[in-house]
């Protein structure tokens, strides 16, 4: 890359994450339906994925995991998806009932995502690889839509949200879980 960077994208643009693994060299951006993969020393945007049914709203990239990324999309599904295999997302929760505005993985504990969105809640989700399956908590249920939600820098068992009349909700990962991913089990 020069000094800049510029793509003009067919569809809306809505989300955009830096890959975590590649030292600033790549981002993922969404637009419409799909998910580019963005070389910014080829300046050439690679469409990864589409998602067919509704558009990418909110991604997220694994922080232990270099081909893992989440997206959420405007009809309140969570996906996560193998960007090296990009036919069909390896899990699917679908707790949103309107769209999902943001979406972050845990830095310590990846199995563990956060989304909120229109409909007003939060969702702590704990996925498992291996037995193909995503739980989830529902943490927050708000009268209004939920823009943001984030983890502590410090603690990984402590998280927040915002929501759009302005109601800011701290909470923890419920003890039962918290000492599950503590012990390995």
């Amino acid at each position: 890359m020069k000094e800049t960077f510029s793509e003009k994208f067919e569809a809306k643009t809505s989300s955009f994450v830096w890959d975590k693994h590649s030292k600033g060299k790549i981002f993922y951006v969404s637009y419409g339906k799909d998910l580019a993969l963005i070389d910014i020393r080829s300046n050439k945007p690679e469409t990864l994925l589409s998602n067919r049914l509704s558009r990418i709203t909110a991604i997220d990239c694994n922080p232990l995991s270099p081909n893992q990324i989440a997206c959420g999309s405007e009809d309140g599904k969570l996906t996560i998806w193998d960007i090296r295999n990009c036919d069909k997302p390896f899990l699917i929760a679908h707790e949103h009932q309107h769209m999902i505005w943001d979406i972050k993985y845990n830095h310590t504990y990846p199995q563990l995502l956060l989304s909120c969105g229109s409909d007003g809640r939060v969702f702590l989700y704990n996925s498992n690889e291996k037995e193909n399956r995503i739980e989830s908590d529902l943490i927050v249920d708000n009268d209004d839509s939920i823009y943001s939600c984030c983890w502590t820098g410090n603690d990984p068992f402590t998280f927040a949200s915002i929501a759009y009349d302005g109601k800011m909700t701290a909470s923890k990962v419920r003890k039962t879980l918290k000492y599950k991913l503590l012990s390995g089990s």
